[in-house]
């Protein structure tokens, strides 16, 4: 899926403004019927688009994605007036043809998705699809089995429903874990240098505004720094270094294309 305006113009049919204009002004048909919502989700493999009462056709280039290792410092966008995004780390992938899928936070590093296949990432971010995503997260303290429990049966974060149950493995403790100047600023001002800390792997199945950070608050911990490793069956590639990227594989792709959205 792709929005109506960023394909009419990717067609040549104006700029994004200009095609705004013409669908205020009902120039704009999907299917027979007139949008005047620039930003209507379409698929013009199985649409017909006409301007002006004329098909538009566009053959959109090849489908393609790459994997990113984020660096933290950087955001999930396209274009920022303060701040650098990803697309600071990847020379030749130009933000105009090419976006994140999802989003990690600024101080968030790992696996993330850039690609110019609408499709391919409304098909992996949609709520419906329940798309597996595993997380590596270092957070203060050591959990208890009660908050383990909530973790897995499904945490409440303040949202009108519970988290989806969550997989969580602890991976290794440490009571004297020593902080880095940027892993206590992600901590409250009162937190010691040295604390007490866990490593933790978590799947969660759903992709709410800083879920994991929250579901982990709501349990009494602060997450203090946090790398997703997979999506899906993807893992991030161990060879990528922070800042490192590559174009998925052909079968890394068709892994994530074949996901498909669940009912109910």
């Amino acid at each position: 899926m792709i929005r109506l305006d960023k394909y009419l113009s990717d067609a040549g049919t104006g700029t994004r403004s200009t095609v705004r204009d013409y669908c205020r002004k009902g120039l704009i048909t999907v299917d027979g019927v007139v949008s005047k919502h620039p930003e209507q989700k379409i698929d013009p493999r199985n649409m017909k688009i006409c301007y002006c009462g004329k098909p538009v056709c566009y053959e959109r280039d090849e489908s393609i994605c790459y994997m990113l290792n984020k660096p933290a410092g950087y955001i999930s966008a396209t274009r920022d007036d303060r701040e650098q995004t990803v697309f600071s780390v990847m020379p030749g992938v130009d933000p105009d043809h090419f976006f994140p899928v999802g989003r990690l936070d600024k101080d968030s590093e790992g696996l993330l998705l850039i690609t110019n296949d609408g499709a391919l990432s409304h098909r992996l971010t949609s709520p419906r699809a329940h798309v597996p995503k595993t997380y590596e997260v270092w957070i203060s303290g050591i959990l208890t089995d009660i908050e383990l429990a909530s973790l897995r049966e499904g945490t409440d974060i303040g949202d009108e429903t519970r988290c989806l149950p969550a997989e969580v493995m602890i991976l290794h403790t440490e009571t004297s874990y020593k902080l880095t100047e940027k892993e206590r600023e992600c901590l409250p001002d009162s937190t010691p240098a040295v604390i007490t800390a866990s490593h933790v792997r978590i799947t969660i199945y759903e992709g709410r505004y800083h879920q994991v950070k929250r579901m982990f608050h709501a349990n009494r911990h602060e997450v203090f720094r946090l790398k997703r490793v997979s999506i899906g069956l993807v893992p991030l590639d161990p060879e990528l270094q922070p800042g490192g990227f590559r174009k998925l594989k052909p079968e890394e792709l068709e892994q994530l294309m074949s996901v498909k959205e669940r009912q109910g």
